[in-house]
Order: C-alpha cells, then structure tokens, then sequence
C-alpha cells in the first residue's frame, strides 16, 4: 500500500526525530536475514526542517549511515511520519474497480483539509463483505505532493534512489501484527509523536497520530526534578514508570502525559469497537519509551489487556555477534524493520 513502486533489491530507512535507522534484510527460505544495520543521532528538529542547508545535512548523515554499514544497494524505501499524511476510513458501496477509484477520489476531495491536486493518493479495501448490498470499508491516505518531493529530494542528496514511500504505521504494522485473527493495537512512542494503529491479518484498519512522545517525558522529568535535560533522559531510561525507585517521583512526573495518551488509545479503542463490531486483543508498545522500566505493566493495568514490549526482530535471523546490541534496542527498530521486510511477507 506505498506510493511508489516496489524492488526486490533495497533497505529500510526510518528518519525520526532524534535518530535516523537503516535495515537491509536478504530473503531466505525459512525467515529474512539481517544483511546490514545500523543507526545515527542527529540534532532534534533537523528531519523536520524545510531549509536547503538542513536538508543537505541531513542527506550527508544519511549518505554516511549507508556508507559506514556497507548496504549493498542505492534503493531504498522510508516512511512518511503519520503527523504528515491524511488517513480517512470511510463505507463506499460496492462497485467495479475503476468506479471505486474516482468513488475514492471523490471521497478524498469531499472530507480531507487539504486540495486533491496537492497531494498523493493511496486507498485500500480493509474489508469486502460478500454480501454486495453492504458497502466496502475503505482507508484512504493522502501524502501531501510537496512532503513526498522532500524526502525524494532528500534521498537524492544522499545519492541513493527512492524506490518507495509509506506511512510509519503500515511499515510498524507490517513488522509487528503477526499473530493472524488478532485485533493487534500497536502503540509506537517516538521522541515527538505516538503513532496508535489497529491491525488485523496485516491489514491496518485504524490509524492515528497523537503529537506528544518521549521528549515530553524528559522535559516534565527535568522540570519537575530540576534536573538538566541529559540527566532527566538518564533518569527516564533508569526508573521509568517504577514506583519504589526515588519514591516514583520520575512517574509522577511523567503520569499527566501519559494519561493524555491513555485517553487517546482508549478513544481509539472505542472507535474501533464501533466501527468493526470487536474488541483489541493485545497492545504492542514499540519506540524508544517502550524501554522505559515497567512501561508495559502500566498500560496493563490501566487499560486491563495484554500488553507486551514488541520485539520486531523476531521474524528476523542475525548474528548472534550483534544479538545483545539488537535485543537491548528491539523496539526501536520496529518502523525500520517493516520497511525492510516491504517485500519478505
């Protein structure tokens, strides 16, 4: 469900906030293998920046990454972050494909902020009743034109080709929701925004951006312990959601925004039990602040389900020489990893 074309030849790369990942994985006949990973920290704010001289910095860090982890190709397929794109789920009835395609169009022009000619179309049917009387369910995505010729820009400072172009949480939903007939909710905590998806048989059939993430937390961490930015990430990463550490001072002071969160995964929740007549079976927390200590017991017990800490190298093989680097580092490789895995379904 990309923007552009597909190749079998190719690696991930997720560009965030804080950090920008690259994955190349080679197809075998039992799982992918790791070919090639690896990850650069850049200045917050630089990926979001429209100035010629950022995104050629930008580029040089990239150029870099792929060159230090020695993929052995140009192309490449990334992600459009959810904050940046337009998603609408909406009934269309019934109709042949070429009527449904002008049906979508029309649709798109009909409910989203922004001019049809401004943007790139993708649509997908997450679900066709037998029954032709009762319309398609339909998620529309819409990546405004000038975001798209960005990072095709970007990707071409880099030297490399831009084979591909889709939403963080397909690419996270891909890697993750791999336990077929069930309702998966993926929760991805980036540094900037929390990306909320609901999947079913790999198909996303709900998505949502909320624009708070893990820098929130360290700044209401150092506000509220007078501590310095770096100390308060070091605190965060250290005692977390723990309430018998530092007398649970660090959760209390992260406990607003995450309750800000909640609500937002208890209306998306609700939302979907609306729409789709079931109920989310299991909560994947992926992200950075996934890693934080007793992430996923707070959201357990807040929300009564099952939650779990994804491991997106699950379904991957690699060598156990970089195994402790990637397990102590799993979720933050879920967007990358499902971007790499584009073709190895």
């Amino acid at each position: 469900m990309g923007l552009f074309s597909k190749s079998e030849d190719f690696f991930g790369l997720d560009i965030g906030s804080m950090a920008i990942k690259l994955v190349q994985l080679r197809n075998t006949s039992d799982k992918p293998s790791l070919v090639t990973y690896g990850t650069a920290n850049i200045p917050l704010g630089l990926s979001q920046s429209d100035s010629e001289i950022d995104i050629r910095r930008l580029a040089e860090v990239v150029k870099q990454l792929a060159k230090g982890t020695r993929v052995t190709t140009k192309n490449v397929v990334t992600s459009l972050p959810e904050n940046q794109v337009f998603t609408l789920v909406t009934k269309i009835p019934q109709m042949p494909p070429l009527e449904l395609a002008k049906a979508v169009k029309w649709q798109a022009d009909q409910n989203l902020p922004i001019k049809i000619d401004d943007v790139k179309l993708d649509w997908q049917v997450i679900n066709a009743p037998k029954d032709g009387n009762i319309p398609f369910t339909v998620m529309i995505i819409a990546a405004p034109i000038e975001r798209v010729k960005r990072i095709a820009k970007l990707i071409d400072e880099a030297g490399l080709n831009l084979l591909a172009l889709e939403t963080a949480n397909i690419a996270i939903a891909r890697a993750l929701a791999n336990l077929p007939g069930s309702k998966i909710m993926i929760l991805d905590i980036g540094a900037m925004t929390t990306e909320i998806a609901i999947v079913e048989n790999h198909i996303m059939l709900h998505s949502r951006s909320v624009t708070v993430g893990g820098e929130a937390f360290t700044r209401a961490i150092s506000h509220t312990l007078g501590l310095d930015l770096t100390q308060a990430e070091q605190f965060k990463k250290k005692f977390g959601l723990t309430l018998d550490k530092l007398e649970g001072r660090v959760f209390k002071a992260v406990k607003p925004i995450l309750s800000n969160i909640v609500d937002e995964v208890a209306r998306s929740m609700q939302y979907f039990e609306e729409q789709f007549g079931s109920r989310v079976d299991l909560v994947l927390i992926s992200g950075g602040s996934a890693k934080m200590p007793e992430m996923a017991t707070f959201f357990a017990k807040t929300l009564n389900i099952d939650v779990q800490i994804a491991n997106p190298w699950k379904r991957i093989s690699f060598p156990v020489s970089v195994q402790e680097d990637i397990l102590n580092n799993a979720p933050d490789y879920a967007t990358v990893i499902g971007l790499a895995m584009r073709e190895a379904k």
